[in-house]
């Protein structure tokens, strides 16, 4: 199970955090890939990759059971406050939307 723990705007760049928890019995491997993940604005369909990335999980990584991991991305983006995003990334089976600055997610 993957969840987005923060969404925030630090200076100039949006920071992504992902928490992904093995609730399972046994190890399973996890591939983030965190540089394919992309923020999308909802209204203009423009896309962007993380400038940066980091984390346990930022490729691949294997979670024991009951084991909780993290990744990172920043994305440099202009008038980021202004915006609704979508994150794609492949630890979700579809587009997670409606993400605003300033707002939990």
């Amino acid at each position: 199970m993957a969840n987005i723990a923060r969404f925030a705007q630090t200076d100039d760049l949006i920071i992504v955090e992902l928490a992904v928890l093995n609730n399972t019995a046994e190890g399973v491997r996890i591939c983030a890939h965190a540089r394919r993940a992309h923020l999308i604005d909802q209204t203009t369909g423009e896309k962007w990759r993380a400038l940066l990335s980091g984390g346990e999980l930022e490729e691949c990584g294997r979670l024991g059971a009951n084991q909780s991991r993290g990744v990172w991305m920043r994305f440099k983006i202009p008038n980021a406050a202004k915006r609704t995003f979508s994150l794609s990334s492949e630890l979700f089976n579809s587009p997670i939307d409606n993400l605003l600055l300033g707002e939990r997610p």
